[in-house]
């Protein structure tokens, strides 16, 4: 959802004028955005409105790169993780749940919330730097795959139940 306590116009003031950005969602920061994109000539830059899941899986394997840079606490966004499990860099901030998965140079970049010049530099790395990009996406996938799967999640639950049932 196009909100601002998710950075998306954050993403769109750090992303270089060249760059292939997509936009998947709705919401009433859309004419914000729209101004943001002409007025910085983001030529490159596509809003896809409610894509289905077909649609998303299709963006989340065609990036390089998934931003989710909140400015207010969340949990674990679902989107992070379907992205980081369709091989995404993922750059993310700090003081969000996603740092309950997402680990600084080591699977992510994390920056400040807010930080438009940290967002941007974080970009302008990842892209610059194919090894290091490939790197954090493979580790994040491995990470997702093997703590976040729906099966692993479905474990955890059941032990939960378990423990109050056995209590």
């Amino acid at each position: 959802r196009f909100l601002e306590h998710k950075g998306i116009l954050d993403i769109l003031n750090a992303v270089s004028t060249s760059a292939r950005v997509v936009i998947a969602g709705s919401g009433p920061l859309e004419p914000e955005i729209q101004r943001i994109i002409q007025d910085r000539g983001l030529t490159h830059a596509t809003i896809i409105r409610s894509p289905d899941n077909e649609a998303l899986a299709d963006l989340y394997r065609n990036a390089k790169i998934f931003a989710c840079p909140s400015h207010a606490k969340e949990g674990v966004l679902t989107t992070m993780l379907e992205a980081a499990a369709s091989g995404c860099a993922i750059v993310t901030s700090r003081g969000s749940g996603m740092t309950d998965v997402a680990q600084d140079g080591v699977n992510s970049l994390l920056v400040n919330p807010g930080d438009v010049q940290e967002l941007a530099t974080s970009f302008e790395t990842l892209l610059s730097d194919t090894p290091m990009r490939q790197t954090y996406a493979e580790r994040f996938q491995d990470e997702v795959r093997t703590r976040w799967s729906w099966k692993r999640k479905g474990q955890e639950l059941e032990s939960i139940y378990q423990d109050i049932i056995t209590h």
